[in-house]
């Protein structure tokens, strides 16, 4: 009896120590040469970054969820585009829709959704050098009827960086 309560004992240790925190990943990267395209499929709008002239910068949330729940993973993203002769930017509202702001967030067992056109706030950058930019956005917007704010101000890192 008391092997069978040590082995209960140990299993139970083991599995409370188990770390069942979220794995959140956050990137903010700029891709050089790049441009955003809208792509309509019946209702859905999605994006494609494609080559060209621009700079595309891309905010990226990834929470991988809790392991033992099977529908705990989430994403968002922001993303959007510049010139790629400017050092310095800021825009606001209707300005937006010019720059191809766009917003989603999907789960894991989610219906996938359209992306949002955003046009309420502001993002405005800094560029620091060849591989950084001080980027701040607040925007707002409407998704399944709910109103949603998003703000951040922090480095986006040049995509290049992957590759070196």
């Amino acid at each position: 009896m008391k092997n069978i309560f040590s082995i209960l004992t140990i299993f139970l240790l083991i599995s409370c120590s188990k770390n069942d925190s979220p794995d959140i990943t956050l990137s903010h990267d700029f891709y050089e040469n790049s441009k955003i395209e809208l792509q309509n499929n019946s209702e859905v709008i999605t994006k494609k970054i494609n080559d060209g002239d621009n700079i595309v910068f891309s905010y990226n949330l990834i929470n991988g969820g809790n392991s033992s729940m099977l529908d705990s993973g989430y994403n968002e993203y922001i993303v959007f585009e510049i010139s790629s002769e400017l050092e310095n930017f800021s825009y606001s509202n209707a300005e937006l829709l010019n720059q191809k702001v766009l917003y989603n967030s999907s789960c894991v067992l989610c219906t996938p959704s359209s992306d949002i056109i955003i046009e309420k706030g502001t993002i405005s950058g800094t560029k620091i050098d060849y591989l950084t930019w001080q980027i701040s956005i607040n925007i707002s917007f409407t998704k399944n009827g709910k109103s949603i704010s998003k703000d951040t101000n922090t480095t986006f890192l040049n995509a290049i960086r992957h590759s070196i």
